[in-house]
């Protein structure tokens, strides 16, 4: 997920976004994006709605290009 959100530069997303981008389904994306709260790594800053800062948000289209390898 965190690489999928990272790709497509995403600034704020929801779960059934990020299950759309990242292919799986609504329940999933939630799941990961939990996981990806709780380890600090995007943020719930609205509810449900979730945004990275600017640094990680970064750090993920890193991370998405060298997948792409």
């Amino acid at each position: 997920m965190f690489r999928a959100l990272g790709a497509h530069r995403v600034r704020d997303i929801t779960a059934a976004e990020a299950g759309r981008l990242a292919e799986v389904p609504t329940l999933a994306a939630m799941q990961a994006l939990t996981g990806l709260a709780h380890a600090h790594l995007i943020r719930e800053y609205a509810p449900r709605r979730y945004r990275f800062d600017d640094r990680v948000g970064a750090y993920a289209a890193e991370k998405a290009r060298e997948g792409e390898d």
